[in-house]
């Protein structure tokens, strides 16, 4: 398998609103979920631009992770889908680099 047929994910637990041990626990619990759904990651440093439950808007760093899969691009979008809504994330980055926005009804492309 060469890198360039990978298809990935990236996500994180984050949220700008907690402290960093709330995150650091979140993260580690999302590590959890993404390894029981067999999938490899790797951990990076991200940056997003997040609304809080007032509308503000802020930029925030956080951990997050690259999920990837040489499989099926519609399975690593549920799994990012699933994690978005249990971690409370507004959007992950799909594959192909689109901003894939999170609503409690479904996910929309941005």
């Amino acid at each position: 398998m060469k890198l360039n047929e990978l298809h990935s994910i990236v996500i994180s637990a984050s949220r700008g609103e907690h402290d960093l041990e709330t995150n650091r626990r979140r993260n580690d619990q999302m590590k959890d979920d993404i390894e029981s759904a067999g999938y490899d990651h790797s951990p990076i440093q991200g940056e997003f631009t997040e609304t809080d439950k007032t509308g503000k808007q802020r930029k925030v760093k956080e951990q997050a992770f690259v999920v990837a899969t040489d499989g099926d691009d519609e399975k690593l979008i549920d799994l990012g889908t699933t994690l978005a809504k249990k971690y409370d994330q507004e959007a992950f980055v799909g594959p192909d680099d689109k901003i894939i926005k999170v609503k409690h009804e479904g996910r929309i492309l941005a």
